[in-house]
C-alpha cells in the first residue's frame, strides 16, 4: 500500500480560522491515509519550535502555501520556510487567501494558484462560502494524488497541433556554503519568454532548483528532457557543482558528466551550461549531444539572465538553436555586457 503523502501547511498565524476550515476539508483525505498533514498549530508544547519545523519540512513532499498580505509580509517564517522550501525541491501550492501582490513574488509568480472557478483564479475571500473555496483546493490535491497531473505525466507529450513537445528540463544548484544566485529570477525569465513568444506550444519547461548529486540521474529518467539548462557554480577543469544531501556544495567531475550524457545521449539535443568556466564540461559532453553551450569565463548573474532572455525568446519564436544562440549574445551586448562570451559546440554526427 503507498504512503501518505505529506504536506506542510504554512500559513501566517492570523490566518489560522482559514487554515483550520481548510484543514477540515483535507480531513477526508487523511481518513483514506492519502495526505499526513502538520502545521504549526500542530507543535507540541515544549518542542524545540525550530528544529520541529526542520525536521517536519524536511518529511514534507508538498508544501501547500496559504498567501495573504500578512503571509507575504511575514520574513521571519512564512517567506523563510516558503525559500527553503523552493531550495530543496519540495512541490508548492498556494492558496490565496485574501487580495494581495502575491505575483510579485519571485518563486509564487510562476506557479498556478489555487483556488479557481471554471479554470480562473478566484481568491478565498471572494467565494461566498470559504467551505466551497476550500473544497475545490482539496479536489485539486486529489487529482494530483491520483497522477493525473504528476504520476503519469507523458514522457512524450503532444501539443494540440499533434507535434512533439520538447521539454526543457532547468537544472539549478545554488548550495548553502557558496555565493546565491538568481535562479529564481532566471527561471521566472525563462518560463516568461515560453509563455509569451511559444505560440505553437512546442516547449514544456521543467525546473528543478536545487539539484542534488542523487538526483541527477533521477531527473533524466523523469523528465526524459530535449533541452538541459543547467545554472549555478562551475569549477573548470574539476567540475560543476551540485548539492549534497543537506544542501551543500558538492562537486561532480568532468569525467562523471561525460558518462552520465553518454547514457542520456539518445533523448538530448541541446546542453546549456549556464555557469562560471563551463567550457571545459561544454567541449566533453558535445562529444554525445548535438549542441553544448559553454561559458568560456566568469559569469555575473545579470550576464547569464541576459544570456537567458535571448536564447529563449528564440526557441519560443520557433528559431533553431544556432539563431536561438545568436540572440542570446545579442541580448548580452544590448544590455552592456561587451567582456563574456559564451561558446556554441556543435557535433551533429
Amino acid at each position: 500500500m503507498a504512503q501518505p503523502i505529506k504536506i506542510y501547511i504554512l500559513h501566517h498565524h492570523s490566518d489560522s480560522k482559514d487554515m483550520n476550515i481548510l484543514s477540515m476539508q483535507l480531513e477526508m483525505l487523511r481518513t483514506k491515509a492519502l495526505v499526513q498533514t502538520w502545521s504549526v498549530e500542530n507543535m507540541i508544547p515544549g518542542s524545540h519550535r525550530d528544529e520541529t519545523i526542520r525536521q517536519e519540512l524536511a518529511k514534507a513532499s508538498i508544501v501547500l502555501a496559504l498567501i495573504s498580505p500578512d503571509y507575504l509580509a511575514d520574513s521571519e517564517y512564512c517567506m523563510k520556510i516558503q525559500q527553503e522550501a523552493y531550495q530543496t525541491g519540495k512541490a508548492i501550492i498556494p492558496v490565496i487567501l485574501r487580495n494581495c501582490m502575491w505575483d510579485m513574488d519571485d518563486i509564487l509568480q510562476p506557479l498556478n494558484p489555487l483556488p479557481y472557478e471554471e479554470g480562473t483564479l478566484k481568491v478565498a475571500s471572494q467565494w461566498d462560502k470559504k467551505e466551497d473555496a476550500f473544497a475545490s483546493v482539496v479536489r485539486h490535491i486529489r487529482s494530483k494524488l491520483a497522477g493525473e497531473e504528476i504520476k503519469h505525466r507523458p514522457t512524450n507529450p503532444t501539443n494540440s497541433q499533434g507535434k512533439n513537445t520538447k521539454t526543457i528540463l532547468f537544472m539549478g544548484a545554488t548550495p548553502n556554503d557558496a555565493i546565491p544566485l538568481a535562479l529564481t529570477r532566471e527561471i521566472r525569465n525563462i518560463r516568461g519568454q515560453l509563455r509569451e513568444n511559444d505560440k505553437e506550444k512546442a516547449f514544456l519547461f521543467e525546473d528543478e532548483p536545487a539539484v542534488r548529486t542523487s538526483d541527477i540521474q533521477q531527473v533524466l529518467i523523469r523528465y526524459k528532457p530535449t533541452i538541459i539548462h543547467f545554472s549555478g557554480h562551475g569549477e573548470g577543469e574539476d567540475g560543476l557543482v551540485f548539492e549534497d544531501a543537506l544542501g551543500n556544495a558538492k562537486l561532480v567531475r568532468t569525467e562523471a558528466l561525460d558518462s552520465v550524457f553518454q547514457t542520456f545521449k539518445k533523448s538530448v539535443e541541446c546542453v546549456v551550461l549556464n555557469a562560471c568556466y563551463s567550457i571545459v564540461q561544454a567541449e566533453v559532453i558535445s562529444k554525445h549531444i548535438p549542441y553544448v553551450i559553454g561559458m568560456l569565463n566568469k559569469v555575473p548573474d545579470d550576464t547569464a539572465l541576459s544570456f537567458s532572455f535571448g536564447f529563449y525568446l528564440g526557441l519560443g519564436a520557433g528559431e533553431g538553436y544556432e539563431t536561438a544562440f545568436d540572440m542570446g549574445k545579442n541580448q548580452m551586448k544590448i544590455d552592456g555586457f561587451l567582456k563574456w562570451e559564451p561558446i556554441l559546440l556543435i557535433n551533429k554526427h
